[in-house]
């Protein structure tokens, strides 16, 4: 129960949630959190003012376009929904998902 807590205090999932949920669905899915466009460096400032110890995650995730927290995310998310039978769908991959394909037409 609670929130899930991964890479050093940065909230993303409800568990919680999860649970008091799916009975209402047939799966769950959680895509990541992307930043483009005009806003991405606004966001980028606002949580290097406010919360400076989150700034080096997030420039790692979003202006370095490191993996390394996505695939974290994935793994436990992935382990959490088998633990507990939950059908879901994997949701990380969507744009490279989606870019691939765009390239291919």
């Amino acid at each position: 129960a609670g929130s899930w807590n991964c890479c050093r205090g940065l909230y993303t999932v409800n568990f919680q949630f999860i649970e008091e949920t799916i009975m209402y669905a047939q799966a769950v899915r959680i895509p990541p959190v992307h930043l483009r466009g005009d806003y991405k460096q606004q966001i980028l400032a606002y949580i290097h003012e406010k919360y400076p110890q989150l700034d080096e995650l997030y420039q790692a995730i979003y202006a370095k376009n490191n993996e390394t927290y996505w695939l974290e995310m994935e793994r436990e998310f992935t382990q959490y929904c088998e633990d507990r039978g939950i059908r879901y769908v994997n949701a990380f991959y969507h744009s490279k998902l989606v870019a691939e394909k765009v390239g291919k037409s």
